[in-house]
């Protein structure tokens, strides 16, 4: 996978989506594309070994990770419904659909995962994770490419507009929920 496969119109979409989000008030800790690993999906025989390749699994979509407490602010619920009037509104740049928006909070374990893979400089080598019979299984990482896979997901420091570690104050996360809340509701009006 090429750090290239991120279209120029996504690269600039996505910076303008940053910025679309700043003016309804809403400060993310971060925005990045990811996109999901492609798999294909085998059946194995009772010796383990693979005894039929099945068609390509539909994954490979690009998806843009917005991280932010307003998540944790609002709920999830609440937070894609703002995204979507926005998006309904012409408020974000309609290149990229609310259904492609991941949110996840900067609490999350997966956040913070994410930030110690792409602060590592070296990368991990290598993906692990167990199949559902329990055996271990260890994918190698190409850390040429530039790319890391985390949670079933590509991930390239190319693809980050703004990623911080830092957690917002709580009374900070109330207000800024509210005045995102309060800008997006007033577009719909």
């Amino acid at each position: 996978m090429d750090s290239a496969d991120l279209s120029p119109a996504l690269l600039k979409a996505g910076q303008e989506y940053l910025s679309s989000l700043r003016r309804l008030r809403l400060q993310p800790q971060g925005l990045l594309w990811s996109r999901l690993n492609k798999l294909r999906s085998v059946k194995l025989n009772s010796a383990g070994n693979i005894s039929e390749m099945m068609a390509d699994s539909p994954t490979g979509d690009w998806h843009l990770i917005l991280i932010t407490s307003a998540i944790d602010e609002g709920g999830p619920s609440a937070l894609n419904e703002l995204l979507f009037k926005a998006y309904d509104a012409s408020a974000t740049p309609q290149e990229i659909s609310p259904f492609i928006v991941e949110v996840m909070s900067d609490k999350s374990p997966f956040v913070q995962h994410l930030l110690s893979a792409l602060n590592n400089p070296m990368g991990p080598t290598a993906f692990s994770y167990t199949t559902e019979d329990g055996r271990a299984v260890t994918q190698p990482i190409d850390n040429d490419s530039g790319q890391t896979l985390i949670g079933g997901m590509w991930f390239d420091r190319n693809w980050i507009y703004y990623l911080t570690g830092l957690r917002e104050r709580n009374a900070d996360r109330k207000r800024h929920w509210r005045e995102f809340k309060q800008s997006v509701n007033a577009l719909a009006a």
